[in-house]
This record gives structure tokens, sequence and C-alpha cells, in this order.
């Protein structure tokens, strides 16, 4: 084999080695990105916890925050609510104790990691116009 095609050889590897390395990085760069969840209305109080816990765990805030009613919002900023909700939480949980056809009450507590320090949270939720359910009022 002459010295020309050698080199032809080890040029043509060198770039299938490079096309591998590449996929492989890609794939694994698409393969551990996890999707904010994306909100759907809900029709009971309760789901509407329990999709808020779920999306401030996945750090979903901006969608969490769509969960808010509109006097909510008017009181607190979407800043406000990323100083509020942007922790790394091992737990949370909601416990609904009261509700009507336009207005309830629960809990929402919640674990930190690491640290385990735990909170609670009183919620009012009330019916929007368009008939969802979303939070009014966090204490």
């Amino acid at each position: 084999m002459s010295k020309e095609v050698r080199i032809a050889l080890i040029g043509v590897a060198g770039a299938i080695i490079a096309a591998i390395i590449g996929g492989l990085f890609a794939l694994h760069s698409a393969s551990t990105s996890t999707p904010t969840p994306t909100p759907v209305p809900k029709a009971t109080a309760s789901e509407t916890l329990s999709e808020f816990c779920l999306l401030v765990q996945a750090h979903g805030l901006d969608t969490a925050y769509q969960l808010y009613s509109t006097n909510l919002k008017s009181s607190v900023s979407p800043a406000q609510f990323d100083d509020i909700w942007n922790k790394s939480l091992s737990n949370c949980t909601t416990n609904l104790t009261n509700s009507t056809d336009t207005t309830a009450t629960g809990t929402i507590a919640t674990t930190e990691f690491p640290s385990g320090q735990t909170r609670s949270y009183d919620v009012t939720l009330i019916k929007d116009n368009n008939g969802y359910w979303r939070i009014d009022s966090i204490k």
C-alpha cells in the first residue's frame, strides 16, 4: 500500500471517528434535556394543586406561574414567584381541605433538597371566568 493511500485512509478514519463522537454528543444532549410540562386546565381544585406541585418540582416555574389567578399575579410578579419557588424540592404534596363550586382551600407541603427543610403553605383557589381552577392566595 502506498504512502498516499495510507494517509487517505487515516484521514477517512479520523473523519468517521469525529462523526461518531459528534453524533454521540448530540444524542446525549437530546436525552438529558427535560422538557417543562405544559399545564392543561384542570377540572378540579385538587388536580390544579397537584399540577402546581409537579411543575415547581420540575422547575417549570413560568408554567406554574400561569396557575396563579389574575388577582394573585397582580401582587406577585414573575420575578417574585421565581424567588419563592426556585428551589430544589425532594417532595411536594397537596391536601384539599374544603371545596365548593367556585372556591377551595388546602395546603401545599414542600421538602427542600438537600437540607430537608419543610414548609407548609395555606392555599385558596378560585374558578376563573373560563371555569378553570387557579391559585388565588398562598401564605
